[in-house]
């Protein structure tokens, strides 16, 4: 109790700033990593995700705005706890998912990227993801073969190209070992092109169900989005797609669940 009652003064003296807009953050949904203000203009990925592997893919966030700041911040600056929030927060995602035991497969980085980088950011989501949903247990299924160059600025076919023969089952889960149902984690889905790759690697592997959810999806404003449709609000996605507002209501019933009052602060 001395310590809670010690962090909040700390808080209250120095609080933490936004990694969007650098203002002070108070208790919201998204803090200590937004601003209330920010933190509203999350927006949600109302959309399924045509990756043309079988499941529909799920997102959580539009990259856009504070989102790629989280992202970034996750990325380049280390705060895995940023990863862990984006982990619980996507729970929701899999209701979709039938009940019993599930591998989460967090994205591999080539050895290399992650010794320079120091973690995986797709590993700290799928780690917070796998302790939050029942049955489901983290499982490192994948490893990267090759160094792939970054993705980013590389048109669709490039990035198809980039990324073939990247993937191969990590060497305790061959010759029959993998998994049957498996959730691929990834951090940022642009064109889906990281996503059908690894997705193909663990079904030529043994897996029968592959789900892919992410904690950002590039807008499909953008001409590399793997976004079906152009639709963005929530009666729209409704009305076109009966399940395509299971992101909006898993961030919604997120943001109820991490702070009880984020409906009265964020405002």
């Amino acid at each position: 109790m001395l310590g809670r009652a010690f962090g909040a003064l700390v808080d209250g003296l120095l609080p933490p700033r936004c990694h969007h807009c650098a203002s002070p953050v108070l208790r919201n949904a998204w803090s200590p990593f937004l601003c209330t203000r920010c933190a509203a203009a999350l927006r949600p990925c109302y959309q399924r995700l045509d990756l043309g592997v079988g499941h529909p893919g799920r997102g959580l966030l539009l990259y856009t705005g504070p989102c790629r700041s989280l992202v970034r911040a996750l990325k380049f600056q280390g705060c895995v706890s940023i990863g862990r929030r984006f982990g619980h927060a996507m729970v929701p995602l899999l209701e979709s998912v039938p009940p019993g035991t599930l591998a989460v497969v967090p994205m591999p980085l080539h050895w290399r990227r992650q010794w320079i980088r120091g973690h995986n950011q797709a590993r700290a989501i799928a780690g917070a993801l796998a302790l939050a949903r029942p049955g489901a247990q983290l499982c490192p299924l994948l490893c990267r073969m090759r160094p792939t160059a970054p993705q980013v600025g590389r048109g669709a076919a490039a990035r198809e190209r980039n990324m073939r023969n990247a993937f191969a089952l990590a060497h305790r889960y061959r010759g029959g070992g993998c998994p049957p149902r498996v959730v691929l984690v990834d951090d940022v889905i642009t064109t889906g092109a990281t996503m059908r790759a690894a997705v193909r690697c663990l079904r030529a592997g043994g897996a029968r169900h592959v789900w892919a959810c992410a904690a950002a999806v590039t807008p499909p404003s953008s001409p590399t989005s793997t976004l079906e449709g152009d639709r963005w609000r929530r009666r729209d996605a409704r009305r076109c797609d009966p399940v395509a507002s299971a992101s909006a209501d898993a961030l919604a019933s997120s943001r109820a669940a991490l702070w009880p009052v984020a409906r009265t602060t964020s405002r």
